[in-house]
């Protein structure tokens, strides 16, 4: 919908949107220099006017939302610190009672709402790896499919099973995600499995990571998913399929795969509140090798996967993806990179020294999307240079800009 629709709806006026968008509170489309609205952005204009009522700051409204939408809100980290801002509103709005009589009762409310959704029992089934998708698993080493053993089974999911191949090679389903047995042992990454990277992240950062998320939304939105399979690797970090998969329809299958077991084992017990009998295959792999047939993936996601790649492994990322993308098969996502030979990058490579030759480069990552795909797109989209100190980002020198960048391309 247009501004004037959006206003109409709100009961804002186009001034208040206008600076909501630049406060990086609502992040609407923009096509050909108009915007575009949608009934998410009237759900987080509801949300804004709730926590405007309770007295909340707009910056303080951004990180709240922040939090919700690059979270799936059930996670228990996430949860309390979304009790403990709730919780130390509340105490302000007791400082000053006579004031805030209303406001506090209104906090006072969306606590228990939150206190309940927390301790609400799952009554959703834990979803194991689906038994119709097991054609998509194939051996690393010669290609074959497996033959399965000493399986643990129900009418829709593999819950425990020996995968076996012919030629040797064996992996393992365990309480239903793979286990390929190549397991990171190095001390240079940890498993985020309380979602820190989330926490205390500047404004600016969130509003790039929207932007990115509208993009590939907006891409998937506009084609027919059905009976697709779509790849997301390296989310340790990042995840756009984990963040988002409550906003599409359960009609097509996602392949996660990440090197830490940890990460899937949580990715999985909080999918399962929100998704019933999902399509999803989690695989706990370290290798440049994926037990995943060749040109069988769709489309893959990557929101900053070759970042985290790079900072881990020497090969090149797009080599290492496009044996598993379809003819035809798509992939988009987000890249960071820094200019060459800045201090931050310098400090990057001492604190990860197995990462790339070409750690966070443009330039090499555009040559590569060039000589990889048919076609690509590639575009920068926010300059940033504010982060939380933690993980890779301690790494950042104060005044250098990070910039964050869209891409998609087209397999060949």
């Amino acid at each position: 919908m247009r501004t004037g629709k959006f206003s109409e709806i709100t009961g804002l006026s186009k001034d208040t949107i206008y600076y909501y968008i630049e406060k990086g509170l609502i992040y609407p489309d923009k096509k050909n220099k108009r915007f575009s609205f949608n009934r998410k952005n009237v759900e987080d204009i509801e949300i804004i006017k709730l926590y405007q009522d309770m007295n909340f700051s707009l910056d303080e409204i951004v990180s709240i939302l922040s939090l919700w939408n690059w979270s799936n809100n059930t996670e228990e980290r996430i949860q309390n610190e979304h009790l403990n801002r709730l919780l130390n509103k509340k105490k302000e709005i007791d400082d000053n009672i006579s004031i805030l009589v209303k406001k506090k009762h209104l906090i006072t409310n969306e606590i228990s709402r939150i206190s309940y959704k927390s301790g609400t029992k799952n009554s959703n089934e834990i979803f194991g790896f689906p038994i119709d998708k097991l054609n998509i698993l194939s051996c690393p080493i010669c290609n074959n499919l497996f033959i399965v053993e000493n399986a643990t089974i129900n009418s829709k999911y593999i819950f425990n099973a020996n995968l076996k191949c012919s030629c040797g090679y064996e992996m393992k389903i365990v309480d239903g995600i793979v286990r390929t047995g190549n397991i990171y042992e190095n001390q240079y990454d940890t498993p985020d499995v309380n979602r820190d990277l989330y926490l205390n992240m500047p404004a600016i950062y969130y509003k790039s990571l929207n932007k990115i998320g509208n993009y590939i939304s907006k891409y998937l939105n506009e084609i027919d998913l059905e009976n697709k399979i779509i790849m997301e690797t390296n989310i340790n970090g990042f995840s756009f399929l984990y963040n988002n998969l409550k906003y599409f329809k359960n009609n097509f299958t996602i392949i996660l795969i990440d090197k830490f077991e940890e990460v899937l084992i949580n990715y999985k017990s909080q999918l399962s509140k929100i998704l019933n009998q999902p399509n999803i295959i989690l695989i706990a792999d370290d290798s440049l090798k994926y037990p995943i047939k060749n040109n069988s993936v769709d489309i893959v996601i990557s929101l900053f996967s070759c970042n985290e790649h790079q900072l881990y492994k020497k090969e090149n990322y797009f080599q290492h993806i496009n044996k598993y993308i379809a003819k035809g098969g798509s992939i988009i996502g987000a890249y960071q990179s820094y200019k060459n030979n800045c201090e931050s990058l310098k400090n990057l490579k001492i604190k990860y020294p197995e990462s790339s030759d070409n750690l966070y480069n443009k330039d090499d990552f555009i040559l590569n999307l060039k000589n990889t795909f048919s076609s690509y797109y590639f575009k920068d989209i926010e300059k940033v240079d504010a982060y939380a100190k933690k993980h890779s980002f301690e790494c950042h020198k104060k005044g250098e800009l990070m910039t964050h960048s869209i891409f998609k391309a087209v397999k060949k």
